[in-house]
């Protein structure tokens, strides 16, 4: 059983505004693959969430595809927001490796 970041299950919850958006993430990291988009679904309001919840739903829903064959952890740096996108730092740790990433994400548009 998966559970879900907190957020995802309160932000609209029973208010009508549930609805799932897309957004968009760009993840780029070091010696792990290289740059990978993605699409995932989340609340609307995920943006106006502080920065490691925000990363915690993309991280969630790239564990919950089965990319690997374990979850992967993050450990976030730094994270600033350039009006509608978030662009985050840190590493991705995996089977005791830690690779850097930087991830650019947003509401797809």
């Amino acid at each position: 059983m998966s559970t879900s970041p907190a957020f995802l299950r309160l932000v609209g919850a029973g208010t009508g505004e549930d609805k799932a958006v897309h957004y968009e993430a760009v993840l780029m990291t070091y010696g792990e693959g290289g740059e990978n988009t993605f699409e995932f679904l989340a609340p609307p309001h995920l943006m106006e969430q502080p920065a490691d919840e925000i990363i915690d739903a993309f991280i969630h829903h790239v564990n919950e595809q089965g990319s690997t064959d374990v979850p992967f952890r993050y450990e976030l740096n730094g994270a600033i927001k350039h009006g509608s996108v978030l662009t985050a730092m840190g590493s991705l740790m995996h089977k005791g490796a830690s690779f850097p990433f930087v991830a650019m994400i947003s509401e797809k548009r």
